[in-house]
């Protein structure tokens, strides 16, 4: 194999620290929404079961974060055509010059003003449809191609959602 360049990268003061703050603030919210009915009781219907996991999948995203600063495990080897550590790629922070471009780009115009009319049509039509109308449309205009494919992933989103408040927590979607 090929010897290749080691891509070091480095990290930004204060990152591990951030990360470790919010697996403690985590934790002790998750700790006391733990004292409120809910998953550990068997009350998946109780409006605190949201929170409960809510709070689980942010802790499950820290430790995703924590893990990718992990040094490699000893005798890791490269795939063929693989260029390098994946734990070790990260993209260059934006400089100050450029993240005005980054903030007012057409995507984010696009997005806002799709949740903007979302906002405003919701309490007009049914959930479903006015969720299906905002996928849709957003999907469709960030990329136009495969409208089908889009309306088949907003369709399968809507469904999914509305099984797991309505029909799961028995909760009362607008």
């Amino acid at each position: 194999m090929k010897n290749q360049p080691t891509i070091k990268t480095e990290r930004r003061p204060g990152e591990l620290g951030f990360l470790a703050l919010l697996a403690v603030m985590l934790t002790a919210l998750f700790a006391d929404s733990l004292r409120l009915p809910g998953l550990i009781s068997g009350e998946l219907s109780s409006p605190s079961s949201v929170p409960q996991v809510m709070l689980l999948a942010a802790l499950a995203l820290v430790a995703a974060l924590a893990a990718s600063y992990s040094p490699p495990v000893e005798g890791w080897r490269e795939a063929p055509g693989w260029s390098g550590n994946p734990r070790r790629l990260r993209a260059a922070p934006p400089s100050a010059e450029g993240g005005g471009a980054l903030l007012l780009n057409k995507e984010v115009a696009t997005l806002l003003s799709m949740v903007f009319v979302y906002a405003i049509i919701l309490p007009l039509l049914r959930f479903e449809i006015s969720t299906m109308i905002f996928l849709t449309a957003t999907m469709y205009l960030l990329e136009r191609e495969n409208p089908v494919k889009k309306l088949i992933i907003s369709a399968a989103v809507v469904t999914v959602i509305s099984v797991m408040f309505r029909v799961l927590m028995r909760v009362v979607l607008p």
